[in-house]
């Protein structure tokens, strides 16, 4: 949508003249009026220039107009205008104060010119008022910027100081429609389109079948992990991973340059139906210190021929399927959300500034270890090295403590935690 301005040259201003009989190159009141320097640069000319007009938005089938709350940012992409409002004024730094979690109408809508006047607007977002929505504060402008990369795929990225770095895609409807054309919200959904970490379910339940024929790999040992992904979108982190499973002959082992007659079946139920894909990768190990050899068994489209979801999946690996990839990707999928206050995009890089980093993982250990009861203990932990220091009681103090945690879980979103954390000595606490 192209931002036009009309302006018009004139001579001055003159009231003392009947308005039948007003000259047109003079104005009786000037409104948004502008002085240029003229030409040689010692006098100045006034010019104005077309002002404001309310325009009327219409819904997409134009039966009623649209009527817009606190609109807290705008971008124009191409031919179309991309409005973020909420019904969410206060804010605890406001002073109209408010904790910043009641509940509010945010919506994300794309508009269509019809004319210089008239729009059309499409819905891509509105959550129904019973939650926070996408957290959209009047108090607090959001900054964003429009990329074109086809014409199906014209995302624009936004962020503001409360909420991490977002993206939409405004040719694809985040929300859906039902059957009386009334939109579904879906919370889970709407956030996992629309954050660069997407929230997982964690509801899967996984069965793998080592067989000892139909397919081609050599001696060592294998796992599998999994991931899910969206069509031109985010890709979250690996959220499960296999034990190790040994490739060998059926009655004995088999040196690495041997190659075994192995083949591993992989069921894979109550799939997340809120993303587009599955994707299973493969590591594969041949010996003890060199790299593994990593693959991408498959990428499994979550959809059935009639597009419903689907719930269940199972694929065959026979060592020969899919295709390679880089080992040292796999630690890094998903990264962590980042809160920034400014960005900007040059060359298809994403710089953001003033950033900071929360990880709700990290966050909900720190909760566990304070909280821990010895009696019903919720994790384990080991002494690595003691100490002969000891303190007022008499009792050795542990110079490092590291907490393992596979059986730690994030009671907020269930994301698991693939990383140790390590304390100076037990009655610390967790500052880091």
């Amino acid at each position: 949508m192209r931002k036009q301005a009309a302006f018009n040259n004139i001579n001055g201003m003159n009231q003392d003249v009947s308005i039948s009989k007003f000259n047109p190159k003079m104005i009786y009141e000037g409104m948004n009026i502008r002085i240029n320097s003229s030409e040689d640069g010692t006098l100045f000319s006034i010019t104005n220039e077309k002002g404001n007009k309310k325009c009327i938005i219409w819904n997409f089938d134009r039966t009623q107009t649209v009527e817009l709350n606190y609109v807290v940012g705008h971008c124009v992409l191409n031919d179309w205008l991309v409005i973020f409002d909420t019904t969410f004024q206060s804010s605890p730094n406001s002073p109209q104060g408010g904790t910043g979690d009641e509940p509010r109408v945010d919506r994300i809508l794309r508009l269509e010119g019809i004319n210089d006047y008239e729009f059309t607007a499409y819905v891509l977002y509105e959550s129904d008022g019973s939650d926070t929505g996408l957290n959209f504060r009047a108090s607090e402008l959001i900054e964003c910027f429009g990329l074109y990369e086809s014409d199906d795929n014209q995302k624009v990225y936004f962020c503001d100081r409360n909420n991490p770095i977002r993206f939409i895609n405004i040719m694809k409807d985040v929300t859906e429609v039902d059957s009386n054309g009334q939109l579904v919200y879906d919370s889970d959904r709407v956030r996992n389109n629309l954050n660069f970490c997407p929230v997982l379910k964690l509801e899967e339940t996984y069965d793998i079948q080592k067989r000892n024929y139909g397919g081609t790999f050599h001696s060592g040992v294998i796992q599998y992990a999994f991931s899910y992904w969206n069509l031109n979108g985010q890709e979250t982190h690996i959220h499960y991973v296999t034990p190790l499973y040994y490739i060998s002959f059926e009655d004995r082992a088999g040196s690495p340059e041997q190659t075994c007659s192995n083949s591993f079946r992989i069921e894979i139920d109550h799939l997340d139906s809120n993303f587009d894909y599955l994707r299973i990768y493969c590591i594969h190990r041949t010996t003890e210190d060199a790299m593994p050899n990593a693959r991408i068994v498959s990428d499994i489209y979550l959809r059935d021929e009639d597009d419903n979801p689907l719930t269940f999946a199972d694929i065959i690996d026979d060592g020969i399927i899919g295709r390679t990839f880089d080992s040292n990707l796999l630690p890094v999928l998903g990264g962590d959300e980042i809160f920034a206050e400014t960005m900007a995009t040059k060359e298809g890089v994403l710089f953001a500034g003033n950033i900071r980093m929360f990880n709700e993982n990290l966050e909900a250990v720190k909760d566990i270890i304070r909280n821990n009861d010895p009696d019903n203990p919720v994790f384990r932990v080991e002494i690595i090295r003691s100490g002969e220091e000891k303190d007022a009681q008499g009792n050795n103090l542990f110079e490092d403590v590291e907490i393992f945690n596979e059986d730690i879980k994030n009671p907020q979103n269930d994301y698991y935690m693939y990383y140790p954390y390590t304390l100076n000595k037990p009655s610390d606490t967790v500052k880091h």
